[in-house]
């Protein structure tokens, strides 16, 4: 299945356009050239039928339905009778080529595909050398006469099954009250042909016609008609691609986690089967379905798959595409060493068959990757070069496709006037900006240009206010500012959906998680198995080695006993010896003793004089010390019930800057429980209403109308399911409210940073928001997505970051309170690795802190706010918790009337 057809596809019937088409003189060179190698070719041959396809595809392009399904049936005709297996597939292709306004498209263009890959052969016809219709409507006169031509034609012939296929693009053309007849009569002609498996993309296109039309209830039970037979399916491939199909659908309904949801069941199955065919083009809708709602992470998991399949596949112009596409949501990721690894994959294949135009863009796409990496890191003048050659790229590129040559030009243009302002070259920014601005203004139908408008519009104030042009700084806020609503505007709109999507990704990550659980807990289990053994086997090695010990032992023993003898023999007699010497030497010292002892009597009488002075000075000196340490007793005794009174004044001041910081996130998780409990008074009031009419339809009797109360019961069903959706969500709310509220045991577990941070800004911004509806602070956040797991205690790093966090919403507030022109309340917010720690900053535009008082701010019961604003804890507490509880370090630094940033830093 070609990417740009399904694209096409998925643009085309999303909208009704003008009638007409493209390139027409070049439309009828091609028929005519065709037409006449075919009549002068008498021979039936494989190149026949290929010509033969050929001319029935271009007609189509021509809107010549009826001379394109001639050629088409006598093509397939030829190839039966050659047995020519890959007619049938031409066959195919020629049919999506024809179906390309309804959903029958998707079965033929698949069948085809799977004829190739199941046979491992290469597609026999070369490129059209034409652009299909560009412009459609359904309503056209025209288009109907021709198809109405074409079923007067094929009316008198025997092939149910083109007749069937017009009848399915007719259909489109009729009104409400109309095309589900003729749908029905497609229907029964494709069972008539025994092609039941053509049913669900009809069923699929009338499902499509009536949400066009607000058909709503028709629509809804022709929607559990197509789930049905999904599940039902026997072949797992046929569903995978019933799925698929239905997934697109939802996805252009704007039904975005219905969509998700189906995709990934189509790749569950996919996955299973070992079925690539299909699978890429499952991926390729579920990363960029990602990457739309901002789930850029995991949209790059779904594209690594995608680029890891077409890797053992033979094209690899796709290959390059999906390289870039991976190399771009990196570079979103800020993952720069990972997206220059993609970035050397895809230069490193050759795009030299490819058009000369996917050539062009291929290499601006490589400078413009290259820039905004070096962007990125802050090298500016190497940037601008690479983004001067996308500029020229992008200027060739137009000659081919205006639309992406404009893409590429206003985004480099964009990029080079933020490189100048990081240069502080102000006059460049402007002139760079506003041609960013301009060119993406004319571009205003796509997304991509209002995107760039609205960062070019707010880049051109910030530039002009520098440059002293007060007017135009206006003038490009004010713009910012309506682009900035409208996209705000859009947003809300599509919240509730993307959060159902984000909550679908959510549960089958933690499935992926369960299931990695599970896995991880049979390998323990059968490493203490392991273990176990080895134990025994160690501990009969040890009782071996025990025996043999105790048998040294004794030996040692015997030995020990033998020497002992040997020893004590020579000890007597040497104690003989010893006791002889001593008598003798005593008999020599009792003379030497008398004699000393008539001179030591004098000493002794002397020394006693001595004795008694020291023994009164003593008995004064201890008199002194009784009574020092008397009073020294006293003064501690005094000490101590100073210290016990200011240790309860603490701990009521902390629980008060505890009970503070559980007010914040309360504050912050109610405003939050707001949305789900209005949906489920709004539901519970809404089928309240339905019960009423239930019951008033009963009261009728005989004049009942059943249909009517099971739609109402449908109806109340539906409701009810909204009501216990809701509910749910409001239950998980109130479960997180109770964890951040509960006292924290003080227990430490691996912690992803970022989405710690993350999680307690949106509490914090929440619950300034509850205490002033009026506030409004932009919150600009840089998240690192490749920090290892800290263990840390996460209540405690909670409760310093809340601290930080409602500092900074003070800050600005404090500053806004003052005025100033053109003040933006901004609070900057992002977590980095930097060496072996990892740090979290948080940095506002608000008042700063005066020079005088830095030195005091970690000190305990200091503050600078007004009496009863604040204990003086706040900051105190969090240094102790980063300093003390984690060992990490907690800094500050700011500029009075700028602002302040928070350093935390801790040891990874």
């Amino acid at each position: 299945m070609n990417v740009h057809a399904v694209t096409l596809l998925l643009v085309l019937v999303s909208f009704t356009h003008s009638f007409g088409q493209t390139n027409p003189a070049l439309y009828k060179v091609k028929l005519d050239s065709l037409q006449s190698l075919i009549d002068r070719q008498p021979k039936d041959d494989t190149l026949k039928v290929r010509r033969l396809i050929y001319l029935a595809r271009i007609s189509f392009y021509d809107l010549q339905y009826k001379r394109g399904l001639i050629a088409t049936v006598q093509a397939r005709q030829l190839a039966r009778k050659l047995r020519y297996a890959k007619g049938e597939a031409m066959y195919w292709r020629a049919m999506y080529t024809f179906n390309q306004f309804n959903w029958l498209s998707n079965y033929y263009d698949m069948q085809a595909d799977w004829f190739y890959a199941d046979r491992g052969q290469n597609e026999e016809y070369s490129q059209l050398g034409v652009n299909p219709p560009t412009f459609y409507d359904s309503q056209s006169r025209e288009l109907k006469l021709k198809l109405e031509e074409c079923l007067n034609h094929f009316a008198k012939q025997p092939d149910k099954e083109i007749t069937a296929n017009i009848l399915m693009y007719y259909a489109g053309t009729e009104d409400a009250s109309r095309f589900s007849e003729t749908i029905s009569k497609a229907i029964s002609l494709f069972q008539q042909n025994k092609q039941e498996e053509l049913v669900f993309y009809c069923l699929a296109t009338k499902m499509w016609l009536l949400e066009q039309r607000r058909n709503v209830n028709e629509s809804k039970s022709v929607e559990n008609v197509l789930t049905t037979m999904i599940a039902q399916t026997k072949s797992g491939r046929e569903a995978a691609a019933r799925s698929f199909c239905l997934g697109s659908m939802y996805e252009n309904l704007k039904r975005k986690a219905a969509g998700f949801e189906y995709y990934q069941k189509a790749d569950q199955v996919l996955e299973q089967l070992n079925e690539k065919t299909l699978r890429l083009y499952v991926l390729r809708r579920l990363g960029l379905l990602c990457q739309n709602l901002g789930l850029a992470k995991k949209g790059v998991d779904y594209f690594k798959k995608e680029a890891a399949l077409r890797e053992q596949t033979k094209d690899k112009g796709p290959l390059i595409y999906m390289y870039h596409k991976i190399v771009f949501t990196l570079i979103e990721l800020k993952a720069y060493d990972e997206a220059r690894v993609y970035l050397n994959k895809a230069e490193a294949i050759s795009d030299k068959d490819a058009p000369f135009a996917t050539q062009l863009e291929n290499k601006a796409q490589r400078y413009d990757a290259t820039g905004q990496m070096l962007l990125g890191e802050g090298k500016y003048n190497e940037a601008i070069k690479n983004f001067d050659q996308v500029l020229e790229y992008a200027n060739r590129l137009k000659t081919y496709s205006p639309s992406s040559g404009a893409l590429l030009e206003y985004y480099a243009q964009y990029y080079i006037a933020q490189c100048y302002q990081k240069l502080y070259n102000v006059s460049e920014s402007i002139r760079y900006g506003k041609s960013s601005y301009d060119l993406a203004s004319q571009w205003g139908q796509y997304s991509e240009a209002q995107t760039v408008r609205r960062k070019a519009s707010l880049l051109l104030s910030e530039q002009y206010d520098k440059a002293k042009q007060r007017l135009e700084a206006y003038k490009y806020l004010k713009i910012h500012q309506e682009v900035q609503s409208e996209t705000e505007q859009k947003e809300a709109t599509n919240q509730l959906m993307d959060l159902e999507v984000q909550s679908v990704v959510k549960k089958e990550e933690e499935e992926k998680n369960r299931l990695k659980q599970v896995q991880l807990l049979q390998q323990q289990r059968i490493l203490a198995i392991e273990k176990q053994q080895e134990i025994e086997q160690l501990k009969a090695q040890s009782a071996n080695r025990d025996l043999q010990s105790r048998a040294e032992q004794a030996e040692l023993g015997r030995q020990l006993d033998k020497q002992r003898l040997e020893a004590k023999a020579q000890q007597d007699k040497r104690q003989q010896d010893y006791q002889i010497s001593l008598l003798n030497l005593d008999i020599d010292n009792q003379r030497k003793i008398r004699t000393g002892l008539l001179a030591g009597l004098g000493i002794f009488a002397l020394f006693a004089g001595l004795l008694f002075r020291q023994n009164q000075a003593k008995q004064r000196l201890n008199k002194t010390l009784t009574d020092q340490k008397t009073e020294i007793e006293e003064q501690r005794n005094q000490l101590d019930q100073s210290l016990t009174s200011l240790k309860n004044t603490q701990a009521q001041l902390i629980q008060k800057e505890k009970l503070a910081s559980l007010g914040e996130l309360t504050s912050g998780v109610a405003h939050e429980i707001q949305n789900p409990l209005n949906f489920v008074n709004n539901f519970s009031e809404v089928s309240a209403d339905l019960v009423k009419e239930i019951k008033e339809e009963r009261e009728k009797g005989n004049q009942r109308d059943e249909e009517l109360e099971l739609e109402l019961l449908d109806d109340l069903s539906l409701n009810l399911q909204k009501i216990n959706h809701h509910g749910g969500r409001a239950a998980s709310i109130v479960r997180g409210m109770l964890e951040h509220s509960r006292v924290d045991s003080g227990e430490r577990r691996p912690t992803d940073l970022s989405a710690l941070t993350k999680e307690y800004l949106n509490i914090a911004h929440h619950g300034q928001q509850a205490k002033d509806k009026s506030f409004r602070c932009h919150l600009e956040t840089t998240f690192a997505t490749d920090l290892p797991q800290i263990e840390v205690a996460t209540q405690e790093i909670g409760r310093v970051l809340l601290n930080l966090y409602n500092n900074a919403f003070y800050a600005v507030r404090e500053r806004q309170k003052k005025g100033g022109e053109g003040y933006q309340p901004t609070i900057w917010v992002g977590t980095q690795r930097v060496g072996d720690t990892v740090e979290i900053r948080v940095r506002d535009n608000g008042t700063g802190i005066p020079e005088s008082v830095k030195a005091k701010i970690f000190q305990p019961f200091f503050t600078t706010k007004p009496t009863g604003e604040g204990t003086g804890l706040g900051l105190s507490l969090s240094y102790d918790i980063i300093t003390k509880g984690h060992g990490g370090t907690l800094r500050a630094d700011s500029e009075e009337g700028k602002g302040t940033e928070f350093v935390v830093a801790l040891k990874s």
